[in-house]
């Protein structure tokens, strides 16, 4: 999430989605979304060394692992155990939608939900990833547009990430960041 400029859950303006900065106030969570919990650190590092074998991680210091997931899940996986639960997933969805809504008036039309940001790289691999990433979202749009008006209210947005949340977490009470990253469309 770095890549989005946020700071942990100071960039998600709170857990309910509405801006009210609620949540600050998780236990062994600072206010910017840093956790304070005493021997988390070693104790994930421990887990992966045996995970793996022993192989690949660092004796000392955070394992790369660890940091790629805290780069890319922290401010969605609010309690950072390592799963992202209903409440963590309909917060950053809704996040996303207004980060989405560029003119504010809480629907997404086609070009604001196929928008794509560039990334970091060269300008020919860009162009060609920002063409086939808008495309896939221009597809994915009527998925999203229940009903066929051509905008994306917020309600029919959370609907279809609701849905697509419980068909992928199955029976299960939440669901891992990897399958998380199938249940937005971006």
């Amino acid at each position: 999430m770095s890549q989005f400029g946020l700071g942990g859950l100071s960039g998600l303006n709170g857990l309910n989605g509405d801006g009210s900065g609620a949540g600050a106030g998780v236990p062994g969570m600072t206010g910017d979304g840093v956790s304070n919990i005493p021997g988390l650190n070693e104790a994930i590092a421990k887990a992966l060394a045996q995970q793996n074998g022993g192989a690949g991680v660092a004796p000392s210091g955070i394992p790369e692992q660890v940091k790629v997931y805290r780069e890319q899940y922290h401010p969605v996986d609010i309690d950072q155990d390592g799963r992202i639960s209903a409440d963590e997933a309909a917060a950053y969805a809704s996040w996303m939608f207004r980060r989405r809504d560029i003119t504010g008036d809480n629907v997404l039309v086609a070009r604001e939900f196929a928008a794509v940001e560039k990334l970091p790289g060269s300008s020919d691999a860009n162009r060609q990833r920002l063409r086939t990433e808008s495309r896939r979202l221009e597809l994915l749009f009527p998925e999203f547009d229940a009903d066929g008006d051509k905008m994306i209210t917020k309600e029919e947005f959370m609907a279809q990430v609701h849905a697509t949340y419980n068909e992928k977490r199955g029976a299960a009470a939440d669901i891992d960041p990897f399958s998380f990253q199938t249940v937005l469309p971006f």
